[in-house]
């Protein structure tokens, strides 16, 4: 009986996934290689839940640096991994070498890779910056990145960690003023829905 209710349960999280505004977004757009972060997001968040080992490690160092190659932003989702590990975990070692790992990774594209190939600019995306702008948009985003599925991030303490993971990549959506980035119509929660 209990493996029939898991599966009912299953059942419906993916019709609500089938639903839910990220994710169709996400593969409604055009191909681009944040989108294995949303696999890759989901197979880290269960390789942290696997046994601690030198080859569970081996592997979910893998996995990480396949999703720091997926975008610039990428050092955000494995800040959530952090806060998961943390968070849900108690896995306070694991929890601080990902910080570490994003950290060092952002401060590499951002401030030594990207300056390189874009002639010495160092922030090319400052121009997006608009934390105090399209805040009736934001709201409808936030709205509907949680209620989406149908309150289900919230519910529990591994849900709730598991979405506060997903706060970085949110917090840099929320900070432009770009309307594309928060209305759901490209790949820009690719990463951020993985948590949800």
């Amino acid at each position: 009986q209990a493996r029939w209710a898991k599966l009912v349960v299953l059942g419906r999280l993916l019709a609500l996934m089938g639903l839910y505004p990220p994710l169709l977004a996400t593969w409604s757009a055009q191909f681009q290689p944040i989108e294995l972060g949303f696999p890759l997001v989901i197979a880290a968040l269960l390789l942290l839940h696997a046994a601690p080992g030198r080859g569970r490690a081996v592997l979910l160092g893998f996995v990480v640096l396949l999703l720091l190659m997926t975008r610039e932003s990428a050092p955000l989702s494995v800040a959530g991994l952090a806060i998961y590990a943390a968070g849900a975990l108690r896995r306070w070692r694991m929890a601080l070498t990902l910080a570490i790992v994003a950290v060092v990774w952002c401060w590499v594209t951002m401030g030594l890779v990207m300056p390189y190939f874009r002639a010495g600019e160092r922030w090319g995306h400052v121009r997006h910056y608009g934390i105090t702008e399209l805040w009736d948009l934001k709201a409808l985003y936030l709205a509907a990145l949680v209620g989406g599925l149908g309150f289900l991030p919230l519910l529990g303490k591994h849900a709730c960690w598991a979405s506060a993971g997903a706060i970085p990549g949110v917090l840099l959506n929320i900070a432009v003023k770009r309307e594309q980035q928060i209305t759901f119509q490209g790949h820009y929660d690719a990463q951020v829905c993985a948590f949800l």
